[in-house]
Parts: C-alpha cells; structure tokens; sequence
C-alpha cells in the first residue's frame, strides 16, 4: 500500500540498521505476498499517477485532503490513504493484535467502507462513519476501501479481491511471522552483486558526463 513504487529496502545500502528483502525467509514471504497486492492494484495507481501528473496531489496522503470538513481528521496521525478509495492504518509495532482506526462518513451517498482482506462491510455506530476497533497484525493491516471501488475501478477490484483470498489463507495458516531478530549481514555474493551495479552506475554516469562535455 505505498506510492507508486514498492521498494525491496529502507536505504541505498546494507547496514545493521537497514533490513533488506532477502533478511530472512519471513521477510521474503511478507515481500513476495504484499508485491502481489501492490501490483494487483495497477489500475488504480495509474489513475493516480495521472491525477498527480494533473493536480499535482500525492499518491499516498493524509485523509484531511479528502476530508477537510471533518474535524476528527486533522488528528490522526497513523492513518495514511491512498488515494481516495482506500485507508491504512498500519502496524508499527510487533505483538499487535488490534487497532482503532477512525473512518470518515464517505461524501458519496449511500456508500460505507469495506474492510480487507476480509472483505465485510464495517458496522460504524454513526452511520457511514466512526471510530472502529478492529484486529491487526503483522501481515493484515487495517485496511478499507470505499464500497464504490468496485464500480470505479473493477479490473483493480478484481485482482485485489483475489489477493485479499491469499492474505486470509496464509493468515489461517500463520505463514507470516515477525522475527525477533533480522539480520542484515550481507554474504561475499550479495557484496559483489551491489559492488558490480555500483560500478556499472558509475561507467553510464562517467559516460555521459564524457558525451555531453564532447557536445559542448
């Protein structure tokens, strides 16, 4: 549920502080499972790109700029969305196993928020919108999305549902776990690897500093 682009890694680099994709085996099921949903999402992202392109708008944003007249909003402040359809909350810590999300009424008539991956409609007190306690752990985020989704985007909504099958079976299953521990010792391999696409950088860069210096 990032921006445009799904990274493999925090930084340029390895470091003890920095955990790369390949860490550990939980940490390459947990990237291997959320590319796909990132990717299922491609409709939807290029909807987004050409607003920004248009408006200017980011991809992912605080959900004051799509509900400025709320006065609940304002506060929030680990809740992001992307877009306007869809609302994270995500976890930040390990050994959590539940959040409470605030979700806007929606301004389109007759429309309530989803939950993912479960894909139930959340039961709000005030209507379309309110504060919610829901479950979440590693691996299932509080995540929702506007009922009218499928309408506006149905490609997008399509494979997102079917990412959403794959994330409840591998939560029944347990299969995404939170080590204690990661690390981050990089092998002479992986070492080589980043050493040889540093230099290939550094040729293409020396490249065409050489070529636009001749053009002058």
């Amino acid at each position: 549920f990032t921006d445009a682009m799904f990274r493999t890694h925090l930084g340029s680099g390895p470091g003890p502080y920095q955990a790369q994709v390949f860490s550990s085996d939980a940490s390459k099921a947990h990237f291997s499972a959320f590319a796909r949903v990132h990717q299922s999402l491609c409709q939807y992202r290029t909807a987004l790109v050409e607003e920004a392109h248009r408006s200017g708008l980011p991809l992912a944003r605080h959900p004051m700029l799509e509900f400025p007249e709320d006065p609940e909003v304002s506060s929030l402040e680990n809740q992001v969305m992307l877009g306007s359809e869809i609302m994270l909350a995500p976890v930040l810590s390990p050994g959590t196993t539940s959040l409470s999300v605030y979700l806007p009424e929606p301004s389109r008539e007759g429309e309530r928020w989803v939950r993912w991956p479960s894909l139930q409609t959340a039961v709000l007190e005030k209507g379309g919108g309110g504060i919610l306690r829901v479950r979440a752990r590693v691996g299932e985020p509080a995540v929702f999305f506007l009922s009218g989704f499928e309408q506006r985007y149905p490609d997008a909504y399509k494979s997102f549902a079917a990412e959403a099958a794959r994330i409840t079976e591998r939560l029944g299953r347990g299969a995404f776990q939170c080590p204690r521990h990661v690390d981050t010792r990089v092998d002479f391999v992986q070492l080589l690897q980043m050493l040889s696409c540093t230099a290939v950088l550094a040729v293409l860069l020396h490249y065409c500093c050489a070529t636009g210096a001749r053009k002058k």
